[in-house]
């Protein structure tokens, strides 16, 4: 299920992009902020969602060709 940015107190969508960040995402480059803008940025454009797995209770970042994928596995 698909989570609004918006929804998510300034605490939590920091820690939900910080764990994006360093666990495996694509940005490299830049300081910490610089890093979360660019996140941010991709959320609030579709090329990012915040996403909640009802099976293991967890709120995960994924890309959007993730996400295309993680749906198209689901078959949803």
């Amino acid at each position: 299920m698909k989570v609004s940015h918006k929804l998510l107190s300034p605490d939590a969508l920091d820690s939900l992009l910080d764990e994006f960040i360093t666990r495996d995402s694509v940005v490299w480059d830049g300081t910490l902020a610089q890093k979360r803008k660019r996140v941010l940025d991709a959320l609030e454009k579709g090329r990012a969602f915040i996403v909640f797995d009802e099976d293991t209770n967890s709120t995960h970042i994924l890309t959007a060709d993730e996400f295309a994928s993680s749906q198209t596995q689901a078959g949803k």
